[in-house]
């Protein structure tokens, strides 16, 4: 996953120039399973290790869904709440195994998503990573 960002990345890096054709389409052929809550949430993970792995000085920091005004159902706000919790470990996966320092911002983010009440919105991947960082956890609550 994140192979699209990746090869863009790659694509600017050699400076070559990108055209937008107006028209053309698209599709992507998902399978069922693709667009079940635990595989969104587990592709949220892992967009949030590629973003550290293309700039792992910045991670995304987004105000908390949980506060956003523009989310009206409870199942919306659990959701970009389960999304957010995703990309965020993900990201801290990815500064782990680069052996760099979580941002403060990061840690911050994800201690306001109150993670330790929304198990149920952890992608498998997400809890194999906290489970294998018990330090971590204790610092996000």
């Amino acid at each position: 996953m994140g192979e699209d960002t990746e090869f863009v990345s790659r694509f600017r890096s050699e400076e070559r120039p990108i055209v937008y054709v107006p028209g053309t389409a698209v599709t992507h052929c998902l399978a069922e399973k693709q667009v079940e809550l635990m595989s969104l949430f587990e592709r949220a993970f892992f967009f949030g290790r590629t973003h550290i792995t293309l700039s792992p000085e910045a991670p995304v920091i987004r105000k908390n869904p949980l506060e956003s005004r523009l989310l009206k159902a409870e199942e919306e706000r659990q959701f970009m709440r389960g999304i957010m919790i995703n990309f965020y470990c993900g990201e801290l996966n990815q500064l782990c195994k680069a052996n760099l320092l979580p941002d403060r911002r990061l840690l911050d983010a994800l201690r306001g998503l109150e993670i330790q009440l929304a198990r149920g919105l952890l992608s498998p991947v997400c809890l194999q990573f906290l489970s294998s960082e018990p330090e971590l956890c204790r610092l996000i609550g």
